[in-house]
């Protein structure tokens, strides 16, 4: 069993893990990490009690109408694909 380091809190996490046991962030986040372009996902984990202001957010990063940034909220699913580390952890402070 290998170890891979989380890419939230740096917690050493099994690879087989589906998330991180400390912070909850998805494992195939830290096992994509790194690829050939440095590209990354950013995966929508929860959204609690602030789903109406993260349907906005997901409208204002994607371009989506409402029912599609809508559907993205209520099945957690990928808000942007493709994209460089400075602007995944600029959508992921929004």
């Amino acid at each position: 069993m290998a170890l891979i380091k989380c890419v939230e809190c740096n917690h050493e996490v099994s690879e087989f893990a589906e998330s991180c046991p400390n912070c909850g962030c998805p494992i195939s986040i830290s096992k994509n990490k790194k690829n050939a372009n440095n590209t990354y996902s950013v995966i929508l984990i929860s959204c609690g009690e602030r789903k109406v202001k993260i349907i906005q957010q997901v409208r204002k990063i994607t371009g989506f109408d409402l029912s599609k940034a809508k559907k993205i909220a209520d099945n957690l699913s990928y808000v942007k694909t493709n994209c460089s580390v400075e602007e995944a952890n600029q959508i992921k402070i929004l």
